[in-house]
């Protein structure tokens, strides 16, 4: 999910820091316990000097295909990532037999060989972060009311939570915001400033 950009570079920054947590992450499910291959996917990985991150024809060939558009239809999906060992798609809960058989089928290949996809059990679907999102860009008035002005927001899928970061960062101002919205958000500082009171 792309950051919605309020104004200046530090929206740009944020993206550009948002687009590299895209690279990185950990895991937790490995498709090797679902997987008729015999080697476990991150070892596979390790052992041929690839990382999918980093090498361009690599990373290529792990964002061709199908899977990037097929798994965000399911209601568990949470987002995925290229990492340095293949992809890592974040669920809410095990993967299900559906999503299993949709890596399966597309089946993402680099060099002949599968590119390896791993789990990770997060506590957030995306459809729920951008409900939150969604409620945060409609609240966006009233809160510039309160003296609070949004920078950007979007789904951080590190943390797993809708992010916003503040023209103006305090931490009461970021209270206001957690006491509003939740364990979902999280607030990331633009500019801080000290508060006198």
């Amino acid at each position: 999910m792309p950051f919605r950009i309020r104004r200046g570079t530090f929206g740009a920054a944020v993206f550009l820091l948002a687009v590299i947590g895209l690279i990185s992450g950990t895991l937790w499910y490995s498709r090797s316990s679902h997987s008729t291959h015999p080697v476990a996917p991150a070892a596979a990985a390790q052992a041929a000097g690839v990382d999918f991150s980093q090498q361009g024809d690599a990373n290529l060939a792990a964002a061709q295909g199908n899977l990037w558009s097929d798994l965000p239809k399911f209601a568990s999906y949470a987002g995925a990532q290229i990492v340095s060992y293949g992809i890592e798609v974040d669920l809410v809960g095990a993967p299900t037999d559906a999503i299993l058989a949709v890596v399966a089928r597309d089946d993402p290949q680099y060099q002949g060989k599968p590119v390896p996809v791993r789990y990770r059990a997060v506590r957030y679907s995306q459809q729920q972060l951008q409900a939150l999102l969604d409620r945060v860009e409609a609240d966006d008035k009233e809160l510039r009311q309160q003296g609070i002005e949004l920078n950007t927001w979007g789904i951080d899928i590190n943390s797993n939570t809708g992010q916003v970061s503040m023209t103006h960062y305090t931490k009461a101002y970021q209270d206001v915001l957690l006491a509003r919205y939740g364990s979902e958000l999280s607030v990331v500082p633009h500019d801080v400033e000290t508060s006198n009171g």
